[in-house]
């Protein structure tokens, strides 16, 4: 190879990542941006006893997905995000809401930080799961990371109430 083309090879390379660099943030991250919604907790909230107007199905299924705890079908479908050979009941344990569950294995599958490694800061820790992936890797966007992990979890939460697999 002529020193000619390997030079435009080198440059060529260099100007790829440097496209790359540039268009990750639109390519990867389809999450909100806005700051508030990075700190809706990961349980839901008490209900109220004042009078609500009558819900939709949507509502209604809404709000059974937010209370279910870890489910098989809801293992079965987080299986793919954790390390093979993974026992599930394992991992699951401990975390309040499948929501949650869900949403620390989406963020550790997304960021390539051990779930183990975020599951202790959110459940021993009590960190946010923003502040956890934070803590792991300070150079990602932690908030925009936890909201998208946040609303994949919302999604198969929801698969599994509807009973989609």
């Amino acid at each position: 190879m002529t020193m000619l083309k390997a030079s435009a090879l080198i440059v060529a390379l260099a100007a790829a990542f440097v496209l790359g660099l540039a268009l990750r943030p639109y390519i990867v991250h389809h999450a909100v941006t806005n700051e508030s919604a990075a700190t809706v907790p990961l349980r839901p909230a008490p209900a109220t006893a004042t009078a609500h107007p009558a819900k939709s199905a949507t509502e209604t299924l809404a709000a059974r997905a937010a209370a279910v705890t870890v489910t098989p079908a809801l293992e079965t479908r987080e299986k793919p995000l954790l390390k093979t050979g993974a026992d599930m009941k394992l991992a699951s344990k401990g975390f309040l809401t499948g929501e949650q569950f869900a949403a620390v294995a989406h963020a550790a599958n997304n960021t390539d930080i051990p779930f183990v490694l975020l599951k202790d800061r959110v459940l021993n820790q009590h960190m946010t799961l923003a502040a956890a992936i934070h803590a792991s890797r300070p150079a990602l966007p932690a908030d925009i990371e936890a909201n998208r992990a946040r609303s994949e979890a919302q999604s198969d939460v929801l698969a599994t109430v509807r009973g989609v697999l």
